[in-house]
């Protein structure tokens, strides 16, 4: 750890990130900062959201990493205002997030490691250090994980004013992995989660950013990063096999003060037969000899885990998710969750990873104090299916992302029962596209439209993929129109159409009225708030995924459009090229 025993000039340098650091002043510009690594493992992946954002975006690192000791600058972190939102992935698991930070004061943001404990430290005293001229009300301290803020850790009127520090004694076992909460005067809350205080107790907020202050903009609501599929942003196409998640992710009650909500399978919380109160309800408090502890889970698949939901084994539904909003458990990482255990000590427990793969353990005992492992569906089980088609004679096999996320294998599933398997050759996760190869073929493949020929808005598209494979189970052919040369939210990487795909479509190809390819399926609309979407769907053009194979050394044939062919005669000539695929665990 830097400048923990070289005086408090230096541990304010380095704790800080202020604006008096050259290196800083020289580049760190608007809500540019440096992320700093001062612990002993590397950190893998940066991420940065405005504050609220229901999307983390793309890793900021892409295939660069910040070794012990280094430090990146991050550039262009938000477009508006000031407040953004940070998670930074650790090499071998692990992660730490802050949320609603005021990327505006913050030069640099210093970063260790998480704490390799075999059981849980006595936890160090701490100190708060508030950089701000807003006064810091409250402040909240439980072990990383806890679902339930607790009790304010200030004294009656003894708020931090600005400029100051308050020494907070822990003097419990929490660990030294913490959850820390500031709330200031405006009602505005700054987050620290899985923070390391074993190796740097001082731990510095900023106020957000007022309102209507130079940079400010509104301040956004802090909301889940995964809602269920009723939003406005286009959702990447479902998988046919894989059932709705149980019930939509509600908000952490970290971020919605909700005091008197119990803890879950006791007063307050999910009753047996039932469902107790819900965000926002009275619920009752537990008793006093009502026993409660940490439950520890071990995510032990390969895919990081999503959602998380424990419920008495004869509760009729599975209630809230136990995942604080905008977290994922990396593999191989663990996770504690609170669990109320008094009444009864069997339990259901349902785990859904970010691939949407899942698993469900029944009438688990939690009273024995076991780590659970979560080790994801079945070795060889069916996970999903999706389109792929060949670009290449030589078996080369374009699809989504999405298509093959989380999968041990992915198989073409021929006519005649026989599973052909395909090696992952590159992924593109920015634009959602993949790249496999099938071994010593020698196949047709499609040709795509060439970059000389423009798309046009209002241009026939046909569509080729096999949706719903468990109830359709053939070639699908479905036509319509380009209605938009760009994607969701303006992203000139996409173009809308009116051309019907469904879950099963995905990674299939977009044919003009010429059968070129002009673009992948990807993704659909279904809901805009509370109203039903219909018939809003996403392809990505053709020149973004030439471009991704041609990183990898595939050069797809291109052609100009010719004579004009019917949707029946470019599904007979490309039937054999749009490929049935399979995933499995």
């Amino acid at each position: 750890m830097r400048g923990v025993n070289r005086g408090w000039a230096v541990c304010l340098a380095v704790l800080l990130g202020l604006a008096g650091d050259a290196w800083a002043q020289q580049e760190a510009q608007g809500t540019d900062f440096f992320i700093v690594n001062n612990g002993p493992r590397t950190i893998e992946q940066v991420f940065v959201s405005p504050s609220g954002d229901r999307n983390w975006g793309r890793d900021r690192l892409g295939r660069r990493a910040i070794g012990p000791g280094d430090n990146q600058l991050m550039r262009g972190t938000l477009q508006d205002g000031c407040q953004g939102d940070v998670r930074v992935v650790f090499d071998g698991g692990g992660q730490m997030e802050r949320r609603n930070q005021n990327l505006c004061r913050i030069n640099k943001m210093f970063f260790n490691s998480p704490a390799a404990e075999s059981r849980r430290p006595h936890s160090p005293d701490i100190t708060i250090r508030n950089e701000s001229d807003d006064q810091i009300e409250s402040v909240y301290v439980t072990p990383a994980g806890d679902r339930d803020w607790g009790s304010d850790w200030l004294a009656r009127n003894e708020a931090i004013r600005g400029k100051a520090r308050r020494q907070i004694r822990i003097g419990r076992v929490l660990g030294c992995q913490l959850d820390i909460r500031a709330t200031f005067q405006s009602g505005q809350h700054v987050e620290y989660y899985n923070e390391n205080v074993c190796a740097e107790s001082t731990v510095v907020f900023f106020a957000p950013q007022p309102d209507g202050s130079p940079g400010g903009g509104a301040q956004r609501p802090q909301v889940e990063r995964r809602p269920p599929d009723t939003g406005d942003s286009p959702q990447v196409g479902p998988r046919v096999e894989t059932p709705p998640s149980a019930g939509g992710r509600d908000p952490d009650n970290r971020s919605a003060e909700r005091p008197g909500v119990g803890p879950i399978g006791g007063p307050g919380g999910v009753r047996p037969g039932g469902s107790g109160p819900g965000p926002g309800g009275g619920g009752m408090r537990p008793p006093a000899n009502a026993g409660s502890g940490n439950v520890m889970v071990v995510n032990a698949y390969r895919v990081p885990l999503r959602e998380l939901f424990i419920s008495p084994a004869a509760a009729r539904d599975w209630g809230r998710d136990l995942l604080p909003d905008k977290v994922l458990v990396q593999p191989n990482d663990r996770y504690s969750v609170r669990v109320e255990t008094a009444q009864d000590c069997q339990f259901d427990i349902k785990a859904v990873w970010d691939s949407d793969a899942e698993q469900t353990i029944r009438n688990q005992n939690l009273c024995n104090g076991r780590p659970i492992s979560l080790v994801g569906p079945r070795p060889g089980e069916k996970l999903w299916t999706g389109t792929g088609f060949y670009v290449s004679r030589t078996g080369h096999v374009l699809t989504n992302k999405h298509v093959i996320y989380g999968c041990a294998t992915v198989v073409v599933a021929q006519a005649n029962g026989v599973n052909v398997p395909l090696r992952v050759i590159a992924q593109d996760p920015d634009h959602d596209l993949a790249l496999l190869q099938q071994a010593n073929a020698s196949v047709p493949s499609v040709t795509f439209r060439a970059g000389a020929s423009p798309l046009r808005a209002g241009e026939p598209s046909i569509s080729l993929g096999y949706p719903i494979r468990e109830l359709l189970g053939s070639l699908i052919v479905t036509t319509g129109i380009l209605s938009s040369l760009s994607g969701g939210r303006g992203d000139d990487a996409q173009f809308q159409m009116q051309t019907p795909i469904q879950p099963g479509n995905s990674g299939g190809p977009v044919f003009d009225e010429s059968g070129l390819v002009i673009g992948v399926s990807t993704a659909q609309i279904t809901r805009a708030g509370n109203r039903a979407v219909q018939n809003v769907n996403f392809g990505i053009k053709s020149e973004v995924a030439r471009i991704f194979m041609e990183t990898q050394g595939v050069k797809v044939e291109t052609a100009r459009p010719s004579a004009k062919l019917s949707p029946a005669d470019i599904a007979e000539q490309q039937q054999k090229s749009v490929l049935p695929l399979t995933c499995y665990n």
